[in-house]
């Protein structure tokens, strides 16, 4: 019973309600209480089908006045409307209390009242209740929205490495190319022009200068090929390394992958990209 609705609290009592004057009417029998009863069924059918048809209680309450001028239980049917319009929020039925003024009967009264006041606390739960579920579904959303929102960060942040790196493998081959391959290249041409304006008879220094000046060449193909690779435009992370698996040299060499490469760090790929076997 602790799991149940406000609104369902609301439906038993009503059914409640309901058959206790059916009850009331098969004691007393009387024709006309027979007709009031089942106008009220219909009209609360009908407001159960057309909600915005609510303000309809106030019909209920004139027939059950109207129908006690012929039937004396009459008056005890505006307990079922009165419990509905204070369970609405319609606060102006309590006007109906303005009948006991006419004609007064304490257990009428003690009725009209008791069932005022359930429809009232019943209407002030279902408030609360619709409030509840109404912050929920709020709360609910916003966390979907930061969840949305942390998986947009956790992408960005992946983009973010990747283009840093890029930008720092730039920056590391400008700077080898701009500076330190400037000054090689520099060293190399003027050995160069130093070797053709040297003139010795010992065979010995002639090879091991050509020697060192081969190994300078060489120092100098590899710096620009570390500057050329470290550029911007050469394929980064999976395209680089199968790229590499299909022009090894050695032995051919198959490459599988599994699973999402996206999560990999940029500094996993540059050692993947870098070994050599």
């Amino acid at each position: 019973m602790k799991n149940l609705k406000p609104e369902t609290y609301f439906n038993l009592i009503k059914i409640i309600g309901f058959g206790l004057i059916f009850a009331l009417w098969l004691q007393e029998g009387e024709r006309m209480g027979f007709f009031l009863f089942w106008i009220l069924v219909f009209t609360e059918l009908l407001r159960h089908r057309f909600p915005k048809l609510r303000f309809t209680i106030i019909v209920d309450l004139i027939l059950c006045i109207t129908f006690s001028n012929v039937w004396e239980y009459a008056p005890y049917f505006m307990a079922l409307p009165l419990f509905s319009a204070l369970y609405y929020r319609f606060f102006w039925a309590a006007l109906t209390f303005i009948y006991l003024f006419f004609d007064f009967n304490p257990l009428l009264a003690v009725s009209l009242s008791l069932s005022a006041l359930c429809g009232y606390i019943l209407g002030i739960l279902a408030c609360e209740n619709k409030q509840k579920i109404e912050l929920c579904d709020k709360l609910t959303g916003r966390c979907y929205e930061l969840e949305n929102l942390q998986n947009e960060l956790a992408a960005a942040l992946v983009q973010v490495e990747r283009m840093t790196a890029i930008a720092e493998r730039t920056r590391i081959a400008r700077n080898i190319h701009d500076n330190a391959g400037h000054e090689i290249v520099a060293a190399f041409i003027s050995l160069q022009t130093i070797r053709k304006m040297m003139d010795s008879s010992d065979a010995e220094i002639l090879r091991l200068y050509d020697a060192a000046l081969q190994r300078l060449i060489n120092g100098v193909e590899k710096i620009r090929e570390t500057a050329h690779n470290l550029q911007s435009v050469t394929r980064v992370g999976l395209e680089s390394l199968l790229e590499k698996c299909r022009l090894f040299p050695g032995c051919p060499v198959d490459c599988h992958v599994f699973g999402d490469t996206s999560q990999v760090p940029m500094y996993a790929w540059k050692r993947l990209c870098f070994c050599r076997v």
